[in-house]
């Protein structure tokens, strides 16, 4: 059976103290999807309305070098979050 998005919030830590009510406001809030591996989120420069939240496997944060290779900024796995 899948988690409900109230399990899987309650495992972030900025949502852990939470009560039942505030929770609920969080959850009509939250839209869960998957990324495939090697996709781009979000690109560097682009306006975000959204923070992400890392509920399985992890995101690498990079930029393109002056050689056009990506460096790895960061890493956000499980229970992390970036804006």
């Amino acid at each position: 059976m899948k988690e409900s998005i109230t399990d899987l919030i309650v495992k972030i830590p900025m949502f852990a103290g939470l009560n039942p009510d505030e929770l609920a406001i969080v959850e009509k809030r939250i839209k869960l999807f998957e990324i495939e591996q090697g996709k781009t989120l979000f690109k560097e420069g682009e306006q975000g309305d959204y923070v992400c939240f890392v509920l399985d496997g992890r995101l690498d944060v990079t930029i393109k070098t002056v050689t056009g290779d990506d460096f790895v900024l960061n890493t956000l796995q499980m229970n992390t979050s970036g804006a």
